[in-house]
């Protein structure tokens, strides 16, 4: 195995394991409290090895709305609706709908100066067909979830703050390179879920949280939210783009795997066939 395929593979193995860790964590930590300070961590290791890596921390004074909003949409609305939402759905559900990002960012393509070819629309429309068999878990009935509709929508709708972040920051990346901006837009979006954090967890005992649960807060920290994102963009960097961007199909088979072996979710055939769907539709809409 080469070193980027080992850099991308690990990468979203951690992020697939991600939603089960974090079921693990909400169950003892409030989630802005848990949120917050996990992503102040990452931040702060982003920023550090950005200052070993890049020659300047600086950003141009004309970048920094730009940074300020994408740090506000893809840090601090995104990890707010995603940390309420996991505990309330399935790791399965969570995994494929967190990452729809490329459906929306395909959908916000023009925005940019980019076309979206009739195989793109097609593409999209296949996803929108299995976001709903993933959401419903029925063909023969709306039911929507189950009772995890709440949880499905935050996810869902988290991912477009996301594919709001992606195509906001593909211009600062192609000027800075990825590792400078995506470090202050993730201290931004930090600032902002801080107080909120601050307020949870003055109420939080936080000496009777066990040891597991703050394991897992490192490992979302550091690993997912920190070495992870350096990981990615070395990994994309020694294999392109479109080796990498295909590593990603693998992040909701991690999740699928992971809490079947540790939470005992097991995924409704209906469910199965709806992330198939998805990844066939994810699949078509990146290729057009």
């Amino acid at each position: 195995m080469r070193r980027g395929d080992f850099y991308l593979l690990a990468t979203t193995a951690s992020w697939g394991a991600s939603f089960a860790v974090a079921k693990h964590g909400l169950l003892f930590m409030p989630p802005m409290a848990f949120a917050a300070f996990r992503y102040l961590l990452a931040a702060l290791l982003l920023l550090a090895v950005a200052a070993w890596r890049s020659p300047s921390l600086r950003l141009p004074r004309s970048d920094w709305p730009r940074v300020a909003l994408m740090g506000l949409a893809g840090v601090g609305c995104f990890q707010t609706l995603w940390q309420h939402g996991v505990p309330l759905t399935s790791s399965a559900n969570a995994a494929i709908l967190a990452n729809t990002t490329p459906l929306w960012a395909a959908m916000m393509a023009p925005l940019i100066g980019q076309r979206v070819t009739p195989r793109a629309w097609a593409g999209i429309a296949i996803c929108f067909a299995g976001v709903f068999l993933v959401i419903n878990g029925s063909l023969t009935e709306l039911r929507l979830g189950g009772g995890g509709l709440a949880g499905d929508l935050m996810i869902f709708l988290g991912s477009v703050f996301w594919a709001i972040y992606t195509v906001g920051m593909a211009p600062l990346v192609q000027r800075h390179g990825a590792l400078v901006p995506i470090a202050w837009s993730s201290l931004i979006g930090t600032a902002a879920m801080l107080p909120f954090g601050i307020w949870q967890g003055i109420g939080t005992d936080w000496a009777a949280v066990p040891a597991s649960a703050w394991a897992a807060f490192l490992f979302l920290g550091i690993v997912c939210a920190g070495l992870g994102v350096v990981w990615w963009n070395e990994g994309v960097r020694l294999l392109g783009l479109a080796r990498g961007v295909a590593y990603s199909y693998t992040i909701p088979l991690f999740a699928i795997l992971i809490s079947l072996l540790w939470l005992g979710e097991v995924p409704g055939w209906v469910q199965g066939a709806g992330i198939v769907v998805v990844l066939a539709g994810l699949r078509l809409t990146r290729s057009g």
